[in-house]
């Protein structure tokens, strides 16, 4: 009898602390059991042992986006356009992220998700985008709003195949200084980076954009290769 290879991506959630909450829009799970994963929803753990052993179910992992970090983990004063904070979720997201450092599962980090890689390994986030792009878009949100650059050295233009896509933008903020060893792996017209990657990880990427909630097959491509090289490593 030969049994299928369940691949589980573990997403992390919202936390709503005004009414103890957990939430995830359900664009993220469609997302991947439509790739052919099995979506296993991950809290805001504070819990260094039940990190480990929440990070010990998956073969790989979805940072989703949501709400603003603090800017003291790089550093900084909140600005005045900083909007809101969930400390629960930053030290989660940012614990798990560290304990997955010398790990090679794949990480994919989506709008505040792909901010989440870059302070989790020691980069900053803009706390406010003034550019000349309006990246919260004024359309619907499977709406593609503008276009995005990705150079063909990188390892999102080996999983979706194209140099230029037009995505979606519900972003606020935006990656700054990136972490050492960390690359562009997209820029919209305007200079904001719209999209990270580790150069010495196999697969640990951020979009600033939303692919869950787009139909395009490059959108797809993201998921599935995602699905595929978590498989791949659980065989």
């Amino acid at each position: 009898m030969v049994f299928a290879i369940t691949v589980t991506i573990g997403i992390t959630t919202n936390y709503r602390p005004d009414s103890w909450e957990y939430c995830l829009g359900d664009a993220y799970v469609r997302a991947v059991v439509r790739a052919g994963g099995t979506p296993l929803l991950l809290p805001a753990l504070s819990d260094e042992n039940l990190i480990a052993e929440a990070a010990a179910c998956c073969d790989g992992f979805i940072f989703t986006g949501g709400g603003d970090f603090d800017p003291c983990y790089w550093g900084e004063a909140p600005s005045p356009l900083l909007r809101a904070v969930i400390p629960q979720r930053d030290y989660f997201e940012l614990a798990l992220l560290r304990y997955l450092a010398d790990d090679s599962r794949p990480q994919l980090g989506i709008c505040r998700g792909c901010q989440a890689l870059c302070v989790a390994f020691g980069g900053s986030v803009l706390q406010h985008i003034d550019g000349a792009i309006a990246h919260e878009q004024k359309a619907p949100r499977d709406y593609p709003w503008h276009a995005v650059r990705i150079p063909h050295d990188s390892r999102l233009f080996l999983l979706v195949g194209e140099d230029t896509l037009r995505v979606n933008s519900l972003h606020h903020q935006a990656v700054g200084i990136m972490p050492r060893g960390w690359c562009c792996a997209a820029m919209a017209d305007d200079g904001v980076v719209e999209a990270v990657e580790q150069m010495d990880h196999p697969f640990r990427i951020g979009v600033q954009w939303h692919p869950e909630s787009l139909n395009d097959e490059a959108s797809a491509k993201l998921f599935s290769g995602l699905i595929r090289y978590a498989g791949d490593l659980s065989r």
